[in-house]
């Protein structure tokens, strides 16, 4: 996740925290969903100004 972020250890940790990428920890191993970042890479790259291209009908 944190090459895909291009983020260090400790910025992904907070984001975790925060609640701006949400996960699911499972034993000592954090999972996240990958429709989030799927729609978050979308979003990042349409403008949000043009609704004829959005994906999230």
């Amino acid at each position: 996740m944190q090459q895909l972020l291009r983020c260090s250890k400790s910025t992904l940790q907070r984001l975790r925290n925060n609640g701006d990428i949400p996960c699911t920890k499972v034993g000592r191993r954090y999972f996240y969903s990958k429709s989030f970042f799927t729609q978050e890479f979308i979003n990042s790259i349409i403008k949000e100004e043009d609704p004829s291209k959005r994906f999230d009908y």
